[in-house]
């Protein structure tokens, strides 16, 4: 997978003008007219372009996002903590970014690779029991981003992941309920600030009240 951070030479947390300012000067430096017959460059110039398309994009970037964030610790030897730590940068991905700001088919593949049935073994096997039940709590967290058909299927995953424990399975079924209720009650909030907003410029509309 192409680092296009490092191609663009920016950090991923680069705003749009960041990454336009940095593709200008890039392509300028390595444009085939300042660089004849030099191979090497031509590459470069290509890769420079591709990452461009891909990070001025929004769509494109959610989906390269979530992928170069769980690529930048694969190299790290596997233990369960790293999986615990995977897991846990999805939360500061979600919170960076804004939870509006992330695809949700981007997360649920994410998660879906990271609780595969081979992972899950390999959890049961080499994880401890408090590993265990701080992914199930992380997790739990993201379910209600995702899409209906997607929350199921994670579900289920959490369930495999307690491997027939009952505390695990309490717990799984008690913290989806109150990440549920914190959800309805937060998108509650917004939903009827939304209508008196709504209702206050309908108003000074109406009047023609200078704001």
């Amino acid at each position: 997978m192409k680092d296009f951070y490092k191609i663009l030479e920016i950090d991923s947390s680069a705003s749009l003008n960041e990454i336009k300012k940095s593709y200008r000067r890039l392509a300028l430096q390595f444009h085939p007219d300042r660089n004849f017959d030099n191979k090497l460059n031509e590459k470069k110039i290509i890769d420079i372009i591709e990452a461009y398309k891909t990070l001025s994009n929004e769509k494109l970037r959610k989906k390269y996002d979530l992928i170069y964030r769980n690529k930048i610790i694969s190299t790290q030897p596997i233990t369960p903590y790293v999986f615990l730590k995977k897991i846990q940068d999805i939360r500061k991905f979600i919170y960076d970014k804004g939870a509006n700001k992330v695809s949700k088919n981007a997360l649920y593949n994410c998660l879906e690779k990271l609780l595969s049935d081979k992972n899950i073994k390999f959890l049961h096997l080499n994880g401890t029991h408090n590993i265990l039940k701080q992914i199930i709590v992380e997790v739990s967290r993201y379910i209600n981003f995702l899409q209906d058909i997607d929350k199921d299927k994670i579900i289920i995953k959490l369930y495999k992941l307690t491997g027939g424990n009952d505390e695990m399975i309490i717990l799984v079924k008690e913290t989806i309920k109150q990440n549920e209720n914190k959800y309805n009650f937060i998108n509650s909030i917004i939903s009827k600030l939304t209508y008196k907003l709504k209702k206050m410029f309908n108003y000074l509309y109406k009047f023609r009240i200078p704001i």
